[in-house]
């Protein structure tokens, strides 16, 4: 079997499949759905064992809400996605995933007291995820209604596939399907917080218990959580 760390990622959506590099397939089945896309250039392939001599990964604190890291690779691979690393009161939950998983990332988690759960928006972000569940060792939550894009085995039983509309994974922390993008989408509602996968920062009521809004979502799905 191969290692892990030389297991295919798609070089333009950032998802790793279960094909080892010498064996890589012609396309993705990612970006060969509609939600994504194929480049000019073709399909190419790396894996994370690649990556990490090529790309390095950018730990940035939040400029108002201290408890929140953004977490991304340079040069950008992929579609840019970014990863949030979530301090609560009663641990540290990963909110979406990204494909390079490096010992200086590691380093810096474990330093800020591990990962207690890994959530996913929707499978865009599935990237690695495996890769930082096993390293972290704690479960990671995926919508059930997209499995179908699910494209590693989960050998040591760290997927939770979430069935309901809301899930609490963490004390304070509850996964809330909104629909979107995929059938599964999902934001993360915590301590009256709101994250989904969408640009940027948003801040709302900061004054009011430190509420944090991390999206371009309208106030719709948080009144609704109240």
């Amino acid at each position: 079997m191969a290692s892990s760390s030389n297991l295919c990622v798609c070089v333009t959506c950032g998802t790793q499949f279960d094909f080892p590099y010498e064996e890589r397939p012609l396309t993705c089945r990612m970006c060969n759905d509609p939600r994504q896309f194929v480049p000019p250039s073709g399909q190419s392939w790396t894996t994370v064992a690649r990556m990490q001599t090529s790309h390095r990964n950018e730990i940035k604190q939040d400029e108002v809400d201290g408890r929140i890291w953004s977490i991304f690779s340079s040069p950008q691979f992929a579609i840019g996605q970014r990863a949030l690393l979530l301090e609560t009161e009663a641990g540290n939950v990963l909110w979406d995933c990204i494909s390079l998983l490096d010992a200086d990332t590691i380093a810096f988690i474990k330093s800020r007291g591990g990962l207690k759960a890994i959530a996913i928006s929707h499978p865009h972000f599935y990237s690695t995820h495996l890769e930082w569940a096993r390293e972290f060792d704690c479960p990671v939550y995926l919508a059930e209604e997209d499995q179908e894009w699910i494209n590693r085995e989960d050998e040591h039983g760290h997927r939770r596939l979430v069935s309901g509309l809301t899930l609490e994974i963490h004390p304070r922390v509850n996964i809330v399907k909104l629909g979107g993008h995929f059938p599964g989408s999902c934001a993360l509602h915590w301590n009256k917080n709101l994250a989904s996968h969408k640009q940027g920062v948003l801040y709302q009521n900061l004054h009011q218990e430190t509420n944090t809004m991390l999206s371009s979502l309208s106030a719709t799905p948080l009144e609704f959580l109240r």
